[in-house]
């Protein structure tokens, strides 16, 4: 017997072409991070990856549900807000460097790709999505290399202040030669990467622990409060209040 679910998504992919195709591609691929959605943002697909990372163990898990199904709105306002910018211009929104939740409620690092599915009228009805784990995402072995060094870096000192020239100095690079460098590698500036690596900790010390946002602030490397403030909710599109009080009313 025919469940809902396999309905569902059997209506959705039989409007697109080589649909099916594309997705058992992507059924192989371990490092990629693969979904589609209709629409009104229902799941339609994704692969083994893309569901551990919604904590689902089965594609029957998530089809015909949406991202307001799994992660509270605040963290995903934005990403809707990507989708229906895809489906009304009908031009994909490449390569962005962005947090994504995960469904612990902490946050990684990935670089984005999402681009719209047509109808064989040349209708949008849908968006696919792609997903890279930013170290994923070197232009080459030996920028590869330099770069998790510089990641690594980061990783040790991100709680003090990190200068530029510092940091190319460990690498034997000039300032101009590991800033150029580092955006090839993973599409973002490096004083970029430092603040929202500070606030991927800082959304772990605000979801696991009671100190205070002001302490947390401080202790991943901000100057202040009210630098940290500006800075979260740039990035997430809330305070790290609301974050907090949020995520832990979506916990059991």
């Amino acid at each position: 017997m025919i469940s809902a679910t396999s309905s569902i998504q059997s209506q959705f992919l039989s409007h697109i072409s080589d649909a099916t195709c594309l997705v058992q591609a992507f059924s192989y691929v371990h490092d990629v991070y693969f979904f589609m959605k209709d629409k009104e943002g229902r799941f339609m697909a994704a692969n083994k990856p893309q569901l551990k990372k919604m904590g689902c163990a089965r594609e029957e898990d998530i089809i015909g549900r949406t991202d307001y199904d799994f992660f509270p709105e605040a963290m995903i306002q934005r990403y809707r807000d990507d989708d229906l910018k895809v489906m009304r211009t009908g031009r994909p929104v490449e390569q962005r460097t962005e947090l994504v939740a995960n469904a612990d409620a902490t946050v990684d690092w990935h670089v984005t790709t999402k681009i719209p599915l047509f109808d064989d009228s040349g209708n949008v009805i849908g968006i696919a999505g792609m997903m890279w784990d930013l170290e994923a995402t070197s232009a080459s072995p030996q920028s590869s290399h330099r770069m998790n060094q510089a990641i690594h870096y980061i990783s040790e000192h991100y709680a003090t202040s990190i200068r530029m020239t510092d940091l190319a100095k460990s690498l034997g690079l000039s300032l101009s030669q590991f800033e150029r460098l580092f955006k090839e590698t993973f599409h973002t500036p490096p004083v970029q990467f430092i603040s929202k690596f500070r606030i991927s900790k800082a959304c772990e010390l605000l979801i696991q622990t009671n100190t205070t946002v002001g302490q947390i602030a401080l202790e991943v490397g901000f100057y202040d409060q009210s630098h940290f403030s500006r800075e979260f909710k740039q990035n997430l599109g809330v305070s790290p209040g609301q974050y907090r009080r949020e995520f832990r009313s979506e916990s059991p």
